[in-house]
């Protein structure tokens, strides 16, 4: 990683400044990378790695001091379109691919692996997913007949080279990571027994349950994804102060003299970037309609256009879970992926918003490349267009 190598030779000041300005030069750019895997045009890949990269949630890490969660970011788009390349390639990737996709998985593992298990968790369903749509439409058989031998010998090889590269960010997961995350709960527990009321009883609280959905997001504050701010700005701003309930103890009561709240971050994905992405997505269902071409060779798959309905419906069920997970405390589904292996030990919900981002941002991509080969005769997305912008502004 850049930042290991030169954290030795620069000045810490300005080591930290220059640091922030390349990570977000480095996101920019793997989401250039990705979107262009995707076939879209070169002025759509730019907007969307525009979009990820001002997304309101990502950005505001900067000030929030998240730096592994940033350094993160560029490897698990990167992982993306290497994921992409492969399933869409089939037997024309090669060796380097999977090498890379253990080397990216190894570095995000390193920075932040509570938040990089989450994306790997969506990388393999984005995985399943875009199998499932490409090999239906080229015919599984055909698929699977040049495709079968050289994805599994690929599937050993990913594992030998995580095995290989991989080892120090698991080992250091359990020696260091984990045992982290045990002392925060520790300390969660014995901050609760001492604010708990003298009426209830401690053994009746769930202090894990707490300390693991302590950043649940309010399902009405969803609506600061497209409204800037709708809550205030921040906690420490008496002029215009964040009245929401993001990072609001569990036990807070109003009038009291408990602080309310404390929160860093901002949500706004901005409206522009919503609208487009609605855009996106309504256009895709709307090409059901569409009369589909008749079975291509699968050899053939990467030198067709951008797969609108592929691609943007896989990620738009990727945003749904995202956004109903990042509510947290607030739905009964959470309660569900709390049980799950490991899912316990995840806290703050609202990180399922870093998902949803991206997955925005790739929206907004297509959204733009629709719009860039948008024909006047092509009288689809015209109305899908009206029709998304006239939800924006009831938004």
């Amino acid at each position: 990683s850049f930042d290991t190598l030169w954290k030795v030779l620069i000045n810490p000041i300005h080591y930290s400044d220059l640091g922030y300005i390349i990570i977000t030069v480095l996101v920019a750019l793997s989401a250039y990378h990705y979107l262009r895997v995707l076939r879209l045009d070169k002025m759509a890949a730019a907007f969307g790695a525009v979009a990820m990269t001002l997304s309101g949630y990502h950005f505001t890490l900067f000030s929030a001091g998240h730096r592994g969660y940033l350094i993160m970011m560029p490897y698990v788009i990167l992982c993306f379109a290497i994921v992409e390349q492969i399933i869409a390639y089939g037997y024309k990737c090669k060796w380097y691919h999977f090498v890379m996709i253990s080397a990216g998985a190894a570095a995000g593992l390193t920075y932040q692996p509570d938040i990089f298990l989450l994306f790997v968790g969506a990388l393999a369903i984005y995985a399943i997913a875009r199998l499932c749509t490409i090999a239906t439409r080229t015919g599984w058989k055909a698929y699977f007949a040049k495709n079968g031998r050289h994805f599994a010998l690929s599937i050993v090889a990913l594992i030998v080279f995580f095995a290989i590269i991989g080892t120090p960010s698991v080992r250091n997961i359990f020696e260091n990571t984990l045992t982290g995350r045990e002392e925060q709960l520790e300390q969660s527990k014995a901050a609760t027994a001492q604010v708990a009321d003298s009426a209830t009883s401690t053994e009746s609280i769930d202090s894990k349950w707490i300390f693991a959905t302590g950043w649940s997001l309010p399902p009405d504050e969803l609506i600061e994804l497209a409204v800037p701010s709708p809550y205030g700005f921040d906690t420490g701003n008496p002029k215009a102060p964040y009245i929401g309930e993001l990072g609001r103890p569990h036990d807070w009561k109003p009038n009291s003299n408990m602080f309310g709240n404390y929160r860093q971050h901002n949500l706004y994905a901005g409206m522009l970037q919503i609208g487009i992405a609605l855009f996106a997505i309504i256009l895709c269902f709307a090409l059901f309609g569409k009369k589909t071409e008749a079975k291509q060779d699968a050899a053939d798959s990467s030198t067709q256009s951008p797969d609108y309905q592929g691609v943007g419906l896989v990620w738009f069920g990727i945003i749904i879970v995202a956004m109903i997970l990042s509510l947290g405390r607030f739905t009964p589904i959470y309660a569900l992926f709390y049980k799950l292996p490991v899912m316990d030990m995840i806290r703050c919900p609202v990180k399922f918003i870093h998902i949803l981002e991206l997955g925005i941002a790739v929206l907004v991509g297509f959204g733009i490349d629709a719009l860039l080969k948008h024909k006047d005769d092509d009288k689809r997305v015209t109305l899908v267009g009206r029709i998304s912008m006239l939800l924006l502004i009831a938004v």
